[in-house]
């Protein structure tokens, strides 16, 4: 975001403070039932997780909130955490559970016609059928993301995916 460094570290330490609470939170969301919170919480914690590098810890919560009853519904909500459960998966090198969760993300965001959350969630997919050595999958996936932010006008996330397609053709 357009934070400095210092305020970064400052609201990273808070939210470092918080992680307990938060902890708590989110289990008293899952106890208690409440789907969407969970999934809009769960979400907000995801940069926390991997800054520390909890992908584990991570990973378990999202898989929980997910199987909620009322957190089937493809909602944006939903989208951003199974976007982030595949992140956690995909840091833990589980490139075939990472897929999975990522294809879920796109097909979620596609229904809901948000092209950033698409281009993002593609771009996304790409990168474990690289690593499963799926390199037509991961090509096709990122084009997609390439023409979409160009459509969007957002130049630098085009030219992102467009370096991940060179990083692709030079895996292949």
């Amino acid at each position: 975001g357009s934070m400095n460094p210092h305020e970064r570290r400052s609201s990273f330490r808070q939210v470092e403070l918080e992680h307990d609470n938060i902890r708590a939170a989110i289990r008293h969301l899952i106890r208690t039932g409440c789907a969407e919170w969970a999934l809009r919480l769960g979400a907000a914690q995801q940069w926390f997780w991997e800054q520390q590098e909890l992908f584990t810890e991570g990973r378990q919560v999202f898989e929980e909130i997910l199987c909620m009853r009322g957190a089937e519904q493809l909602t944006a909500s939903r989208a951003r955490s199974v976007y982030s459960a595949a992140t956690m998966s995909y840091r833990l090198n589980d490139f075939a559970i990472a897929s999975n969760r990522m294809q879920e993300a796109v097909r979620i965001f596609r229904h809901l016609n948000d092209g950033q959350g698409l281009a993002s969630a593609l771009l996304g997919a790409g990168a474990p059928m690289q690593r499963l050595h799926r390199f037509t999958e991961a090509r096709l996936l990122v084009e997609e993301a390439a023409r979409i932010w160009a459509e969007l006008g957002d130049e630098r996330a085009r030219d992102y995916a467009l370096n991940n397609l060179a990083n692709i053709a030079q895996a292949e």
